[in-house]
């Protein structure tokens, strides 16, 4: 999976618009980029780095906190570090044996900037801190989307790539390709077009309908996509809802897909409270964690119904409001 965010990935690629790999991973770090903010924290100690503790729990489903003591690790094999000792958020595997609960009971840490390697048993010589109670993460459900989008995006290039062609003109000598090749070329350059002289110009030629791609569905292509991307912010708690119709909606329809924001932000929020309290009684810190104020305000305008209500009218009569002030600008523009 490290290997998936290479920072030189878009380096080996020369056409990144049909480049499927490259697309996936354009898309998944995009959106991990994104998804880094959902939660803020606050009080963390100089060592540890929150960038990396979510980058970790959204990537591998978890994340080992750890005291690390530098002048120890020094003292024990030899190594400087120029790394000061303090609480640390490392990428590590899991292992050992399972306790009543089939949870791992070892987190297995080898650091080299630090010089630290070592076993650790789970809460008692560090902190395994969960992105979910299933130690998923958010990588698998980002990548059944990067994939499906990616596979869109590049139907939807060779889908408007298509739609440039009118028609296939085909001959049976080189003299009338060539003839046809200097025609064509004269019209791309702007040149001005002579009296074709030669009848057997015309004649040798053959100009089939290519009728490959339509507009309609590259519409379609372009709905798919956004009914993929909507999802995927959905599922991240984002209210980025996607409707199907053609006409407009009305405010249950826009309210129909509310519920569905709540339930992964949530049990992720769970988990890393769950996580930063065990940090705090542990190391003797003072860390909290709370959602963004984008997530934030999502959440409460679901849990509050009354206020996204006040929000939708307050939207429609803007909307209407529009709608009025443009019937009366084209009835102006009639006088």
């Amino acid at each position: 999976m490290i290997s998936e965010f290479d920072k030189n990935w878009y380096k080996n690629s020369d056409d990144l618009v049909s480049d499927r790999p490259a697309l996936i991973k354009s898309n998944l770090m995009y959106m991990f980029a994104k998804s880094n903010r959902i939660f803020e924290y606050k009080k963390a100690p100089e060592t540890f780095s929150v960038q990396d503790f979510e980058q970790n729990l959204q990537l591998y489903g978890f994340c080992t906190c750890v005291d690390v003591d530098t002048s120890a690790t020094y003292a024990q094999t030899g190594k400087e570090s120029k790394a000061k000792s303090g609480v640390y958020a490392l990428y590590s595997t899991l292992g050992g044996m399972s306790n009543a609960n089939l949870r791992p009971t070892v987190s297995i840490v080898s650091n080299a900037y630090l010089h630290f390697s070592k076993s650790l048993l789970v809460d008692d010589e560090c902190v395994v801190v969960l992105n979910d109670n299933l130690y998923t993460g958010l990588y698998p459900l980002s990548r059944k989307y990067a994939e499906l989008i990616a596979d869109a995006e590049i139907t939807l290039r060779f889908a408007l790539i298509n739609q440039r062609i009118e028609g296939i003109v085909t001959t049976e000598k080189d003299t009338g390709k060539a003839s046809a090749d200097k025609f064509f070329d004269d019209i791309i350059q702007g040149k001005t077009i002579g009296a074709v002289v030669n009848k057997e110009f015309m004649n040798g030629l053959q100009v089939s309908p290519f009728h490959s791609t339509n507009s309609d569905s590259i519409k379609s292509i372009i709905e798919s996509i956004q009914y993929l991307k909507s999802h995927w912010y959905m599922e991240l708690g984002i209210d980025a809802n996607y409707n199907m119709k053609r006409e407009a909606i009305n405010e249950s329809e826009t309210e129909m897909n509310d519920d569905t924001l709540i339930p992964l932000i949530s049990q992720m929020f769970f988990q890393r409270k769950v996580g930063i309290d065990k940090l705090n009684k542990m190391y003797n810190l003072n860390m909290s964690v709370e959602l963004s104020p984008l997530w934030k305000r999502i959440q409460d305008d679901v849990l509050n119904p009354d206020r996204q209500s006040e929000f939708n009218e307050v939207k429609n009569s803007l909307a209407d409001l529009g709608k009025t002030d443009g019937k009366e600008s084209t009835e102006n523009a009639t006088k």
